[in-house]
């Protein structure tokens, strides 16, 4: 007898041990996309703080809408409308959207399918206003792909005709599905 109890208490042991394994790993796995994810959320908040100041400078113009990096004097690209990009940013851009040689500039193309925003109805001032809330819709679209997870589509209508700094104070960090929650 003293035999077959053994065995048991080695078989339970071996199922406790597995079992505990298989928790540590998905507690680790858990904790890996956490971490991830919060990488991920930085990295979106520090470009939404980076295009804010932009904005909040009066510089709306003077980046890329496409890499939202500062634009240099020689290697940009200037549409009829008024939009400015980098050379090399535009020709990416091209290559990879369909249609695009027919539409032209960039962020006309991106709000073509959007409502219409006002143009020509007010002051000269208000059509530079039209031009921001464009480019702004453009940014949004390009940080959407990149961080979908922080920037749902409805924040961008939303936020397109907001200051940048509402991005800010309304992103947040979602927790990742699978991702532990803390007992209540």
């Amino acid at each position: 007898a003293g035999l077959e109890d053994l065995a048991m208490l080695v078989a339970a042991v071996g199922s406790f041990v597995g079992a505990a394994a298989a928790v540590l790993v998905s507690c680790l796995r858990g904790y890996i996309e956490v971490k991830r994810n919060s990488f991920q959320f930085n990295a979106c908040k520090r470009e939404m703080r980076r295009v804010s100041e932009a904005f909040a400078k009066g510089q709306g113009h003077a980046f890329c809408p496409c890499c939202m990096e500062g634009l240099g004097a020689y290697s940009q690209v200037v549409f009829l409308c008024g939009h400015r990009f980098h050379k090399e940013c535009v020709n990416r851009w091209f290559r990879g959207a369909e249609g695009a040689a027919d539409i032209g500039c960039p962020v006309c193309a991106a709000v073509a399918g959007a409502a219409p925003v006002g143009k020509g109805a007010g002051p000269p001032e208000a059509e530079q206003d039209v031009c921001t809330d464009e480019v702004r819709r453009f940014v949004l679209l390009n940080l959407q792909k990149q961080y979908p997870s922080f920037i749902p589509e409805a924040c961008v209508e939303r936020w397109a005709v907001c200051s940048a700094q509402v991005w800010l104070s309304e992103l947040s960090c979602s927790r990742p599905d699978g991702a532990l929650r803390p007992a209540r």
